[in-house]
């Protein structure tokens, strides 16, 4: 009788677990711990050879950044791929503090095969995180526009429709007040919140790629095709400008990025980032400090709200496609 009743105790006890082990389940749907990359090895006989081979094969990419309201976590959008072939597609969170990735969104869109399509193989400026940490924008493959999509759930919750053509770019203003959208021969700006077009700007172009200057006061526009010179143009305005001193700055770069304030300007070269002090109407500004970062093409770089970090992103040999400066640490 004694071992009948400890029997059924031990069942009980184990359908209990079961059961707070389900309930967890369910209710953990927003984040997930980090799980191990599955990171591929070359055969044991492979020899040097093979090991460059998968050096040039395997790359963590990051195609956008935002930090947390905080400052004190980044969110990245790209994937770790080998041969160009996805190994993990989902969205990461990294600790700015230490640099140590921290979550791993999961990758379960409501359209998996043309959402990850778009955030993996678009152009950098065609996802942007926006600052509430929660949701993105970004074009879905073969859907027209951009969407708006809750980064937790994967829900589609809105659509940015742009009435011209194939879509260039989206960018948020430094006062994230605006967003500046390049498409074919037009630039629309909208209200960051309501998505109302408020201005459009002819440009003549083609798939334009769209910049903003520092103060959310001017816009560069670039072609990817290169039968046109870049454009900038006044936000207030929608109309054509000459070049700000600033835009002479950062043509030829690979990225750039204005602090909060407006004062640094960063741009990047290859795996090389380089501070300024922003140029003005009557200041060219001065070179600050160099920094030889650990990504191989650095395609995008932002500052935390509070200004003390430049996070820096791109294309690495590595499992980490992002690095952080410190502002401190900016002027030799």
């Amino acid at each position: 009788m004694l071992k009948k009743s400890i029997l059924i105790a031990i069942c009980c006890f184990c359908l209990f677990l079961a059961s707070v082990s389900s309930t967890k389940a369910a209710n953990n749907i927003d984040l997930v711990p980090v799980p191990t990359v599955p990171v591929p090895t070359p055969p044991a006989s492979a020899g040097a050879g093979a090991d460059e081979a998968l050096a040039r094969s395997f790359h963590s990419h990051a195609l956008a950044l935002r930090f947390s309201p905080n400052s004190k976590e980044l969110i990245t959008a790209g994937a770790t791929t080998k041969d160009e072939k996805p190994l993990d597609k989902r969205l990461r969170v990294w600790n700015v503090h230490t640099g140590k990735e921290i979550w791993r969104l999961p990758a379960e869109p409501c359209s998996p095969e043309g959402f990850w399509l778009s955030a993996l193989k678009a152009a950098v400026g065609k996802t942007l995180l926006m600052p509430d940490f929660k949701t993105m924008c970004t074009t879905v493959w073969n859907l027209p526009g951009f969407h708006k999509i809750n980064i937790h759930s994967f829900h589609f919750e809105k659509d940015i429709k742009i009435p011209n053509g194939y879509m260039g770019s989206i960018k948020l203003s430094p006062d994230r007040k605006l967003l500046a959208v390049g498409t074919t021969c037009h630039v629309f700006i909208l209200d960051a919140k309501t998505h109302k077009i408020l201005r459009t700007y002819e440009n003549g172009g083609q798939s334009t790629k769209v910049f903003w200057g520092p103060h959310s006061k001017t816009l560069l526009c670039i072609w990817n095709a290169n039968d046109g010179k870049p454009q900038a143009v006044e936000a207030a305005t929608a109309k054509q400008i000459h070049y700000p001193r600033w835009v002479y700055r950062v043509l030829g770069s690979d990225a750039f990025a204005f602090s909060p304030e407006g004062n640094f300007l960063a741009k990047a070269k290859d795996h090389t980032v380089e501070i300024w002090e922003t140029p003005t109407a009557t200041s060219a500004g001065k070179k600050l400090n160099t920094f030889t970062t650990k990504i191989d093409l650095v395609r995008v770089m932002q500052f935390s709200p509070d200004g003390k970090t430049l996070a820096v992103g791109g294309s690495s040999k590595t499992e980490v496609p992002v690095q952080f400066i410190t502002v401190a640490h900016i002027r030799k």
